[in-house]
């Protein structure tokens, strides 16, 4: 026996939906009056829960009189507001220092929420006027995760912004790293060296024209003169501390310059002076020795003392009547 076709199932479309839902709202508000009937709220959007970083950071190491030397250690230590532990990678701490920034390697988990570093200071490493530790200075590939039985928030993961705290973002004076004393005798005049160091510090001079081991920057240069007196005095001591004044001078200050050797400008030792620019003379050259105390109001004004040394070939090359040549140019009261 043939059965008839089964008869075609018709679903109704979104709109049809739509328009039997308004009109049961309808009716439900006829039914109903004085009750307003709204949909439910949709569920809230997930969000990412954001990682905090370190609760606060603290400098561990002291150094004898402010300065760190060579083979010191500079020890940090970050506390984070939940214990933790490392789950992967080597964590880091970038530490900033004149000389370039280092990274200070992970030394232990102490107390369950701190994490220490520890950076080994090296002989080319300097800092004069003291480290600093920069808010995103964690460094380097690795994950921290909260200890089990912990409670509190997950701290930093090299997946998100680092959150260090500031207290170290701006130079720390009680931190100075392998100085340069410049003023061995202890008498407040810095020492200028011997050969092409010292001749560059001669070159240097005009930044300086106070004598106190604080450069001025004189903006009429295409460099800072700051830039060439520090080139000049490498490792110089750019603050003064409880223990001693800038360039390692006494803690009253420096007062002048000195020489300690003969200089000549014929570096080649064949009678000639050497026809080369002054690496770190910012305009300077061996054939035409700019003068010092040229600048307005920035005269010459302290000590130079040459403790009998010569200062042999300088040489410089001026336009007719052009004013002010000589190795000083004008100076000022206090000038010897």
């Amino acid at each position: 026996m043939l059965l008839p076709p089964p008869l075609a199932r018709r679903t109704p479309g979104r709109a049809a939906i739509l328009l039997l839902l308004a009109a049961a709202f309808a009716v439900a508000a006829a039914l109903l009056p004085g009750i307003t009937l709204t949909p439910a709220p949709a569920p809230p959007a997930v969000q990412a829960h954001g990682i905090t970083g370190a609760s606060s950071i603290s400098i561990t190491s002291t150094p004898t009189n402010g300065v760190y030397n060579t083979g010191d250690a500079i020890t940090v230590r970050v506390t984070f507001p939940s214990c933790v532990q490392s789950t992967g990678g080597s964590p880091g701490l970038t530490i900033g220092l004149d000389s370039g920034n280092v990274t200070a390697g992970l030394s232990n988990f102490s107390a369950s929420q701190n994490v220490n570093f520890s950076y080994t200071l090296t002989a080319s490493d300097s800092d004069g006027d003291g480290i600093t530790i920069a808010t995103n200075a964690l460094a380097g590939q690795y994950n921290m995760s909260q200890q089990s039985g912990c409670s509190g928030i997950l701290p930093h993961n090299s997946g998100h912004a680092n959150t260090l705290p500031n207290t170290y973002a701006s130079a720390q004076s009680g931190h100075l790293v392998n100085l340069t004393d410049y003023d061995t005798d202890n008498d407040g005049l810095i020492e200028i060296g011997s050969g092409l160091a010292g001749l560059n510090q001669l070159a240097a001079l005009e930044g300086d024209a106070n004598g106190d081991g604080n450069p001025a920057n004189l903006s009429w240069f295409s460099n800072t003169q700051i830039a060439s007196y520090n080139a000049a005095f490498p490792g110089r001591q750019r603050v003064a501390t409880t223990n001693s004044g800038r360039m390692g001078c006494p803690t009253s200050g420096c007062t002048g310059y000195e020489l300690t050797a003969d200089l000549t400008f014929d570096l080649n030792d064949d009678g000639s002076v050497t026809t080369a620019a002054m690496p770190a003379g910012d305009g300077h050259n061996y054939t035409n020795f700019r003068s010092i105390g040229v600048q307005d109001g920035h005269y010459w004004a302290t000590t130079f003392q040459g403790n009998g040394h010569t200062i042999a070939y300088l040489t410089q090359s001026r336009p007719l009547l052009q004013s002010y040549a000589g190795f000083f140019a004008r100076t000022a009261s206090g000038a010897q």
